[in-house]
């Protein structure tokens, strides 16, 4: 509507705004929502009343206790500041925004939990605050001076943590960066950057890293001001970075961060450098022999070149022109001496680079071929088989990823890798094929009533058991237990999927091996189950009774004693109880999960009218509804499902 609510929202924002005190965080979050909806519809002018108003009471939102309302909050703050902009208002919203606001968003910018929208929100914040007080008469020059000084400061507090400073060098950009700020002023701030990388105190360094590669990836042409102010070479200082036995790893992943930022916003003038740096087209023996120095230079290397594919990602950036250049590159990690040799870090890293150009908009059609070649038998003995899983799992984590419908004409080829004998390979396919279920189910369907589930199914039926001999006593290992926990996570998430369907009675097969297994597999089982019950009801109402003796040798075990019995012995059993205190607690979750099960299947299967459910069905739930070690968790697990029923039924 173009109705003018000048009017309106001069009536109703004192009265909006006071709501913000309140408890309830449905009222507050409707005002909000409400407060911002005046601010954006058509009004002639804002008030110094509402402005003051809005300010004062908002500003007690904007903490890190709760993101959602400090997003909301946010956006309602800049809300305000555009409308003050676009009615040419900015002094009557500059001085309660910078008196009630501003220090609230300082304490705010430092916070390591702030991320995602509230982050962003933040950001559009500082700008259109920098532009605001900018343009109400306050001098640019000690405004700028000022903000740069409360967010940098002459030495950040060591308090704060790595998230901090990553939140804190976004801030710094986002006003550098602002249009409205003088490109001297600007080019005064980066030049002292530049200088406190060499500065003593550790979080300065990382600081001021950080702030480079966040102005640097919106910046073509900062090394070339870097150049002129300092005469020092950007892309030199930051390799030196690596090589410097003086400097933290923290420090010098800030400066991989730094150099992949700042080679994404100039990629003709830092890519080449990146490559040239990496170790390339050496025999294998030259690369086992690589010092423990240059490990972790390669590894910071492929760190920066990840970040500024990431960029190129996040930003849509077109990339091929530089495919030609970095493919070559990264292939040569996966060859033989390299893959051998190379630490796991690398060859993860390797990983997501690959990944981030496969997920890249028309890039995937130039990387599968690369991949599919890593597939074959003498690729995959050299360490290619995970690296190709670990790539697929990256470039499939994104919803609706460009990558989705190439990468589902060749699935299939790629799926033998859920039948490797090296078990590693087999555990980063079983997750690669989980990330597709989440997020683009599309690519596995149609491979999902074979191979997918028979092998899902076969994971979870072998165990791969071997003793290890530790001299004074002897430990078992089971070397398929983590690939089991994915295959069980595979299966759930396709009974989460409503795009996906899987055969209920085939599943309801190994759930009694499930339910015996070790314990976590055993409370993810009882998860899976549930869903399994409600997905295909028939089918678990005809397998209850294999379900029976599991379920009972779980919910009916003796936990571990918590009390001393009386006797000459009590400090010995006192101290042996607070031991198995730990125990005890995990003995009875595992309890309340299982009768819990017993409970929401004894309800679904009634419900649902399957036909023939057993006797000795129905008599082990009276057993468990009348046993002393049971009838409580049962009664519980009965409210708690009803309880979860009426809510679900509310929406």
């Amino acid at each position: 509507l173009s109705t003018n609510l000048a009017g309106l929202l001069d009536g109703t924002a004192g009265d909006l705004a006071l709501f913000l005190r309140q408890t309830s965080r449905n009222l507050k979050q409707l005002a909000l929502q409400a407060l911002d909806a005046l601010l954006l519809a058509p009004s002639t002018c804002l008030s110094a009343s509402v402005c003051a108003v809005v300010a004062q009471e908002a500003a007690g939102l904007l903490t890190d206790g709760d993101l959602h309302l400090a997003q909301l909050t946010l956006s309602l703050l800049h809300s305000l500041l555009l409308k003050a902009e676009a009615t040419h208002q900015q002094a009557v919203a500059a001085e309660p925004v910078r008196g009630h606001v501003y220090p609230r968003m300082l304490q705010l910018a430092r916070s390591p939990l702030l991320s995602g929208q509230a982050l962003q929100a933040k950001l559009r914040l500082f700008q259109s605050l920098t532009r605001t007080l900018t343009a109400s008469g306050a001098a640019q020059q000690n405004f700028f001076n000022e903000v740069i000084a409360d967010l940098y400061g002459s030495s950040p507090s060591a308090s704060v943590s790595k998230h901090g400073l990553s939140n804190l060098s976004k801030c710094i950009a986002a006003v550098c960066l602002c249009d409205c700020i003088a490109a001297p002023l600007r080019e005064q701030f980066l030049l002292r950057l530049v200088a406190d990388v060499e500065a003593n105190s550790e979080s300065t360094q990382q600081l001021a890293l950080l702030s480079l590669g966040e102005v640097g990836q919106h910046s073509p042409l900062l090394w070339r001001v870097v150049r002129a102010g300092s005469g020092q070479d950007l892309q030199e200082l930051l390799l030196q970075c690596f090589l410097s036995a003086k400097l933290s790893d923290d420090v010098k992943q800030a400066a991989a961060y730094c150099l992949g930022h700042v080679a994404a916003g100039s990629m003709d003038t830092f890519l080449p450098a990146i490559l040239q740096a990496l170790p390339h087209g050496k025999q294998p023996q030259q690369k086992e022999a690589l010092s423990q120095q240059e490990q972790q230079q390669q590894y910071l290397l492929l760190a920066a070149l990840r970040d500024a594919i990431s960029v190129h990602a996040a930003c849509e950036r077109d990339f091929h022109l530089h495919a030609p250049a970095v493919l070559p590159v990264l292939l040569e990690q996966c060859e033989e001496g390299a893959g051998e040799a190379a630490e796991e870090s690398v060859k993860n890293i390797v990983a997501e680079c690959l990944g981030l150009l496969t997920s890249m908009p028309g890039m995937a059609a130039d990387v599968i071929p690369t991949l599919l070649a890593l597939t074959q038998p003498a690729a995959g003995q050299r360490g290619g088989g995970k690296i190709v899983a670990n790539t697929l799992k990256v470039a499939l984590a994104r919803p609706q990823s460009p990558a989705a419908e190439p990468l589902a004409a060749v699935m299939g080829q790629f799926l033998p890798l859920l039948e490797n004998s090296d078990l590693e390979v087999k555990r980063a396919a079983l997750l690669m094929v989980n990330t597709a279920i989440h997020h683009n189910p599309s690519v596995v369907a149609a491979f999902l009533s074979r191979p997918i589930t028979p092998v899902l199914l076969e994971t979870l039926r072998v165990k791969m058991e071997r003793v290890v001999d530790l001299g004074p006593f002897k430990h078992k290992v089971d070397d398929n237990l983590p690939l089991r926990k994915v295959a069980l996570t595979c299966v759930e998430s396709v009974l989460d999927s409503p795009l996906l369907q899987i055969d209920a009675e085939a599943v309801m097969a190994v759930m009694p091996t499930a339910l015996a297994d070790k314990e976590d597999i055993k409370l993810q089982a009882h998860q899976v189950l549930v869903k399994l019950a409600q997905y295909g009801p028939a089918a678990v109402a005809a397998g209850l009774d294999s379900l029976i003796d599991p379920l009972d040798r779980t919910a009916m075990k003796k936990l571990p004693t918590q009390t001393p019995p009386a006797g000459s012995n009590a400090d010995n059993n006192a101290m042996q109880s607070h031991t198995n205190a730990p125990e005890h607690e995990r003995a009875l979750e595992l309890v309340r999960s299982a009768v819990k099960v017993i409970a929401t299947l004894n309800r679904i299967t009634a419900d649902a009218g399957a036909a023939g459910i057993s006797v000795r069905w129905q008599e082990f739930v009276k057993k468990v509804k009348l046993s002393e070690l049971t009838a409580s968790h049962f009664q519980l697990a009965v409210e708690a499902d009803r309880k979860t029923l009426i809510d679900s039924s509310a929406y």
